[in-house]
């Protein structure tokens, strides 16, 4: 079974073969690493806004919808009340 190797890893190896020294080697790998994860965060922060404001809007209407059921329920027992007197 042939275990394919990473990214950082090829990287690594190239920069080497490149006579970079480990110690810049690592430098870069990491450098690359963080900004690949800055990247990935700007370009999620828009689907994460939008996200929390879905759950405001579904907090807003589960909160209207039990305000409907409780005014079902009331207007319910109110007519029940009304036919029986």
């Amino acid at each position: 079974m042939e275990v394919k190797m990473g990214v950082q890893i090829t990287l690594f190896k190239a920069l080497k073969e490149a006579k970079v020294s480990g110690e810049n080697a690592e430098k870069v790998v990491s450098e690359l690493e963080e900004y690949i994860a800055m990247k990935i965060t700007e370009a999620n922060a828009e689907l994460i806004a939008e996200v929390k404001s879905l759950r405001t809007d579904v907090a807003t209407n589960r909160w209207v919808l039990g305000l409907i059921g409780v005014i079902i329920a009331i207007g319910s027992a109110t007519g029940g009340y009304i036919a029986a007197v």
